[in-house]
């Protein structure tokens, strides 16, 4: 029996670049689940087959992988919480530096910090992409079977440019799926014309289960990561890494 796809938990991870030098963002929540789900198996597998839970260290059931062949693990690299810039210490992101391996094996295009850094003022909508947990399918090519995961992109109103954690929201003429589980850790653009940037990144898509919203309505929250403060967040990096 294979596990239903849809079942599987993710989570998006967004990549940057700035100083010809790249990263990569997503939320605590998400590589914390990774890491709870990981230990979980060990703890089943040696259990089930009498082995000692040491001997399992390097099994990893769960975790950021890349979509492609070489299934390249994000597990192996060291994430870094940086500080909140309000009163709650608690800031739900982790960033990591990628390396010139990773860059090389995804074959992505990564988002650059250092073109149109200055946020326009007003915003009326902006742009969340991820991975929604709902839409992954198991899809098989030739004798084996992979996990496709189609990315969705939300367009919703904002009230105006946000100084702090804010929501994407729109009530539409038509009920929808609103279950975007699984775009956390993703990219929340800004755009005007031609020109684009990061504004923040998703951490939360009320479901259908609450009652708060409609099925009318698309509900998007997102932590403000705007090109200045992710650099902030990079120098407090380096500055953790050399003490």
């Amino acid at each position: 029996m294979f596990e239903d796809p849809k079942e599987i938990r993710s989570g998006t991870l967004t990549l940057i670049k700035t100083n010809n030098k790249y990263y990569g963002i997503t939320c605590k929540h998400v590589i914390d689940l990774m890491k709870k789900k990981n230990e979980e198996v060990k703890l089943e597998f040696s259990k089930k087959f009498s082995l000692n839970i040491k001997d399992l260290e390097n099994l990893k059931a769960f975790g950021l992988f890349t979509q492609t062949k070489n299934q390249l693990d994000l597990t192996s690299y060291k994430f870094f919480q940086p500080s909140s810039q309000y009163p709650d210490p608690n800031l739900d992101i982790l960033i990591t530096e990628l390396d010139e391996n990773f860059v090389k094996v995804t074959n992505k295009e990564f988002i650059d910090l250092d073109k149109n850094d200055i946020v326009p003022n007003n915003l009326n909508y902006a742009i969340a992409v991820g991975y929604p947990e709902n839409l992954k399918y198991r899809k098989k090519v030739g004798d084996n079977y992979y996990i496709s995961m189609p990315h969705c992109t939300v367009i919703a109103e904002l009230q105006g440019t946000p100084t702090r954690s804010f929501t994407l929201h729109s009530n539409i003429d038509k009920k929808i799926d609103r279950n975007f589980s699984g775009m956390s850790g993703g990219p929340i653009f800004w755009n005007q014309s031609i020109n684009f940037n990061l504004l923040g990144i998703i951490y939360e898509s009320p479901n259908n289960q609450q009652n708060v919203f409609s099925e009318n309505d698309i509900v998007i929250s997102g932590e403000l990561a705007t090109p200045n403060i992710i650099k902030d967040w990079i120098k407090e990096l380096f500055d953790n890494k050399t003490e």
